[in-house]
């Protein structure tokens, strides 16, 4: 791009005297890039109508919408260094080639229906569509997740539905097996593979709730089961007539009492109390908070003061990483501290951030708060967020951001421990093109909780000497953050 612009010529005149001395037409990355971003989005749209839809086969028409031609930029697309705008019409283009080529599939009728839609609604950017049949929601799962996450989410989801299902239908006299709903075939289908979606399958489960346990179906539609969907014990509590649900009786007390957020509790009240996630007491007061102190979106963006260690034997503080951390604290403290921060931040996120759910919580402490679903403590970090709309990681290209949460009983400026693990999962991606990781701090866990740092690519901050680690045991010293804009 330098050569042209400073020789003062267009693309195609520099293609040309590449050719002529022998050497093959270049492909631009930023034209590669947005034609793969524009297909993708494409795709998703299509894929979303055609998953929905109950008078076409996916089976069938996964081969159309996985054709190899959709990958690929044609050459006089890649080679052609201007025309940013011409992407999209070129993607639509060969969308229709593919159709056509493939007019003899049973279905694709449908497919191109919908594409003449699209056609019409897209100006400049298929941001712009909006059809009854593809919700944005599940349009975003296809284009941001890759399949093993949307088999796991969709999974998830189908669990959490039948948890609720057969707690509504036992009230009703109806009986739901868990097996007739996933035998289903499209139910099935959009539970794992290529196909999986988290927010589609919901329509699938409906209507095979509809034919086997009407009363139960309209019971939950009429809860918005299938249109606001939650994890399963938030969802059981939209229902009055399942509010003794699991309410045994209190146990008997522990002979410690804590105080979290202001109120004094025996643990296992507190234990008890988290595990109906925000339809808790803590579980609202924390949803409270998150109303209360609003993502800051210059947190992380602006330069940090140099870091030097401190003589002699690091001081550690009071405080804690995602699952706790400071030797001032009992492990128990330093744990429900964990639990806390990385709850408080799933409470904000999910009205922060769009398309941030239940399902970016991947750590084990998304069990303590109810949620279905197996967590996993040993990925380094502790949510996954594709940040769609930039509002996150400070970055225009819709990271995959890797998020680990770092709980802090005082004011959060205290170092705090890392793992291995974490470490090395910040250092793969900062040298990723497509994923970032971030540390979120959040102070006065037990009191007051909100989030005073946004640490973006600590790897990259470690190179500048802005974060520094004491290598005999990870602990990070962060420097100060400066006002956005400052200059280093």
């Amino acid at each position: 791009m330098a050569v042209i612009r400073t020789a003062q010529i267009d693309s195609e005149q520099w293609q040309e005297a590449r050719v002529a001395l022998g050497m093959e037409r270049w492909s631009f990355s930023h034209k590669i890039k947005a034609w793969n971003h524009a297909m993708t989005e494409l795709v998703a749209i299509l894929k979303t109508c055609v998953a929905r839809a109950t008078t076409v086969s996916p089976t069938d028409l996964e081969p159309v919408l996985r054709d190899s031609r959709l990958a690929v930029p044609p050459i006089e697309v890649a080679s052609r260094a201007e025309g940013d705008g011409e992407v999209l019409q070129a993607v639509l283009r060969q969308m229709e080639v593919v159709l056509n080529d493939s007019a003899a599939v049973v279905g694709v009728d449908f497919v191109r229906r919908r594409l003449a839609t699209v056609i019409a609604k897209a100006k400049i950017t298929l941001s712009t569509v909006d059809l009854d049949d593809a919700p944005a929601r599940d349009i975003r799962v296809y284009r941001d997740e890759d399949d093993g996450k949307r088999s796991r989410n969709a999974q998830e989801r189908f669990d959490g539905l039948m948890i609720v299902a057969a707690a509504v239908a036992a009230k009703l006299d109806e009986q739901i097996r868990v097996e007739d709903v996933r035998s289903d075939l499209r139910v099935a289908m959009l539970l794992i593979g290529w196909w999986a979606n988290s927010f589609t399958v919901i329509a699938a489960i409906q209507r095979v709730l509809q034919a086997k346990t009407p009363r139960t179906a309209q019971r939950m539609s009429d809860a918005r089961v299938f249109r606001d969907p939650a994890r399963a014990n938030e969802l059981l509590g939209r229902f009055e007539e399942l509010q003794d649900l699991g309410r045994e009786g209190p146990a008997a007390p522990p002979q410690r009492r804590i105080t979290v957020l202001g109120e004094e509790r025996t643990e296992d009240d507190a234990t008890k109390d988290l595990l109906r996630g925000t339809t808790g007491s803590i579980g609202q007061h924390l949803k409270e908070k998150a109303a209360l102190y609003p993502l800051d979106p210059d947190l992380g963006r602006g330069n940090r003061g140099k870091v030097v260690l401190p003589s002699g034997k690091t001081q550690r503080q009071r405080g804690g990483g995602g699952s706790g951390g400071g030797s001032q604290e009992s492990k128990k403290d330093r744990e429900l501290a964990g639990l806390i921060g990385e709850a408080f931040i799933y409470e904000l996120f999910r009205v922060s951030l769009p398309g941030f759910d239940e399902m970016a919580w991947l750590s084990c402490n998304r069990n303590a708060y109810g949620l279905e679903g197996e967590g996993n403590d040993s990925l380094g970090f502790d949510f996954s967020y594709r940040d769609i709309d930039n509002r996150l990681a400070g970055r225009s290209d819709r990271p995959l951001s890797c998020i680990e949460v770092k709980s802090s009983s005082g004011d959060g400026s205290e170092p705090f421990p890392m793992t291995a693990k974490e470490w090395d999962k910040a250092r793969e991606c900062h040298q990723a093109a497509d994923s970032v990781y971030i540390i979120v701090r959040v102070a006065h866990v037990r009191d007051d909780p909100r989030i005073t740092d946004v640490i973006i690519d600590p790897f990259g901050l470690y190179g500048v000497g802005q974060i520094a680690v004491a290598s005999h045991d990870l602990w990070v010293h962060v420097g100060t953050p400066e006002p956005a804009g400052k200059g280093a």
